[in-house]
């Protein structure tokens, strides 16, 4: 392995359950756009950007609920760099 490549920390991170709190169906639009974060998450997410982690979130939501997902995570200040 490079030394780069040893120097990269990613963090995979789930939306809904790990993020938002998870009301049931994310393919239901309004149960989405309800979402609320998890009590610290912010918080981590400021300390793995501080500390230099590289973010990707997971999600098993559908792309059509692409545009809500951004919006959702930039209302809260959220960092990252994919989904």
């Amino acid at each position: 392995m490079s030394e780069a490549a040893k120097e990269i920390k990613t963090i995979f991170c789930d939306i809904d359950g790990c993020i938002f709190k998870h009301h049931g169906n994310i393919f239901d639009m309004a149960i989405v756009e309800k979402a609320e974060i998890l009590p610290g998450v912010k918080e981590a997410f400021v300390r793995w950007v501080d500390n230099g982690y590289k973010i990707i979130l997971t999600t098993g939501r559908p792309s059509s609920m692409f545009d809500i997902t951004r919006k959702q995570l930039s209302n809260y200040g959220l960092s990252y760099h994919d989904i």
